[in-house]
């Protein structure tokens, strides 16, 4: 549900309600919500949710601060569970989203970190690896590698001063001589 002071509640999605990606019957239902939705300062909305019908399997769908209420414009399904990212890496089992005020998602899933940009004024971007498991990250200036073992819940994305660029945070467990854990943060454009 969304709800912006003064105007009503609105359902944005609910079991058994009409989903994305197929509304032509029987096309299919909501069937489950996973965690928490996120929505950005103007409230442009993404959340997890599963499919029942011709297609069940997980999305994440997103939709603008304007419509998407339930019967009207349905939220779209941005990203779907068991899809290839530009780089083909596996995308599977989402964990965690978020999604800046100019569209970009940002979702993670055990084994890594992905992008979409334009998720809500789309046409969204083909998926794109920001970081996946096993990927060599550098710590500051040392030289030494930190290998990325597995990734914690938690990630957050936010646009920087001057436009498109964003800095995405994201936990991960890192292997190295001494053991340490990180925090990521990374600069993309």
């Amino acid at each position: 549900y969304r709800h912006t002071a003064p105007g009503p509640l609105e359902t944005l999605a609910r079991e058994d309600l009409s989903s994305d990606p197929s509304s032509t019957l029987p096309g299919t239902t909501y069937s489950n919500f996973k965690g928490a939705p996120v929505m950005n300062d103007y409230g442009d909305a993404c959340f997890t949710a599963s499919t029942k019908g011709v297609i069940e399997k997980s999305y994440v769908f997103c939709c603008q601060s304007f419509g998407c209420d339930a019967g009207s414009v349905l939220p779209t399904a941005v990203l779907g569970d068991g899809a290839f990212s530009d780089q083909l890496d596996p995308i599977k089992v989402f964990t965690d989203l978020d999604v800046s005020d100019y569209g970009y998602l940002v979702v993670q899933t055990s084994k890594g970190v992905f992008g979409v940009t334009d998720a809500i004024f789309g046409p969204a971007s083909t998926a794109f690896t920001i970081l996946e498991k096993g990927d060599n990250v550098p710590y500051l200036s040392n030289p030494r590698n930190y290998d990325v073992m597995s990734f914690k819940k938690g990630v957050g994305v936010e646009p920087q001063a001057g436009g498109g660029d964003c800095r995405i945070a994201s936990h991960a467990g890192a292997k190295s001589s001494d053991g340490a854990d990180v925090t990521l943060d990374i600069k993309i454009k």
